[in-house]
C-alpha cells in the first residue's frame, strides 16, 4: 500500500525553557512578529480546511494553531512563534498528503472505469529523459498498484510541445515513455506487462501559443487495463518518427 505521510507533529510538550513557569516579557516587536506568524498559520490552516481531502490530516496543524494563538495571549512570543511554525509544516504536509491521494485514486479510477488516464505534465527536466522529482514520485506510486495488482497491463504515453523539431520531439517522447517504463520495472513491474508510445508533438491538448499551453502538452499519460491486448494506442504521428 502507498505510504502515508507522517503528519504527527511534536506538539506533546513545551519547547525547552517554556514550561510551566509564568514567560518572560515579549519585547513589543518580538510580540509583533509572533502575532504576524500565528494569523499566517490561520491563514494557511484556512485555506488546506478549503479542500476537503487537506481537511482529513488537520488534527495536528489545528492544535498547533490553538497552542500558538495561546501562547501568544499569554505573552510567550517564542512559543507562538514555535507552534505557529508547526502548523504552517502541518498545512504543508496535510497539502502533499492529499496530492498523493488524489494520485492514488486517479490510478484506481484508471483501473475501474477504463479508458480514463493519469496525467503527469511537465514530467521530465528540459530537453531531457530524467524524471522531474514530484513526477518519480506519481510513477511510484503507479509501480505500488500495479505490484498489487499483478494482473494488470499499464500504456505509457509521451507527448511534448510543438517547439523544435519535430523529428527530434517526436525521439524524444519515446526516450521518455521507456524512461518511464524503466521505472516501473526497476520497482518490480513485470516488464511484459508495459507498454510504451512516445508521439511527439501530436495530440496536443492545448495550443502551443504560451508556455502554459505549452507545459500542459508536455505529459505523460498512464492507462491502466486488465491486460496488454485491453490497451488501446493512439494512430502514430504523421510528421516525425518517419
Amino acid at each position: 500500500m502507498i505510504r502515508r505521510l507522517a503528519l504527527t507533529l511534536a506538539l506533546a510538550g513545551p519547547l525547552v525553557g517554556c514550561g510551566s513557569s509564568a514567560p518572560s516579557s515579549t519585547p513589543p516587536a518580538a510580540r509583533a512578529d509572533a502575532a504576524a506568524a500565528v494569523d499566517e498559520a490561520r491563514r494557511a490552516i484556512d485555506r488546506a480546511e478549503a479542500d476537503s481531502m487537506q481537511a482529513a490530516y488537520l488534527d495536528a496543524p489545528r492544535r498547533a494553531a490553538q497552542e500558538a494563538a495561546a501562547a501568544l495571549a499569554a505573552g510567550d512570543g517564542d512559543l507562538a512563534t514555535h507552534q505557529a511554525y508547526l502548523a504552517r509544516q502541518g498545512a504543508r504536509l496535510a497539502a502533499l498528503q492529499a496530492e498523493i491521494d488524489a494520485a492514488e485514486q486517479a490510478v484506481r479510477e484508471t483501473d475501474e472505469q477504463g479508458g480514463r488516464r493519469l496525467l503527469i505534465t511537465d514530467a521530465f527536466q528540459t530537453a531531457r529523459v530524467t524524471l522531474k522529482p514530484e513526477s518519480s514520485t506519481a510513477v511510484d506510486r503507479v509501480a505500488a498498484y500495479l505490484v498489487e495488482h499483478p494482473d494488470r497491463a499499464v500504456l505509457v504515453e509521451s507527448f511534448t510541445d510543438a517547439t523544435g523539431n519535430a523529428d527530434r520531439n517526436f525521439e524524444l517522447s519515446v526516450r521518455r515513455a521507456e524512461a518511464v517504463k524503466a521505472r516501473l520495472v526497476e520497482a518490480g513491474v513485470a516488464e511484459d506487462r508495459v507498454v510504451t508510445a512516445g508521439y511527439g508533438q501530436a495530440y496536443p491538448v492545448a495550443s502551443n501559443d504560451t508556455a502554459a499551453d505549452q507545459r500542459l502538452n508536455r505529459r505523460i499519460e498512464i492507462t491502466v487495463a486488465p491486460s496488454v491486448d485491453d490497451l488501446q494506442m493512439r494512430e502514430p504521428p504523421t510528421t516525425g518518427g518517419d
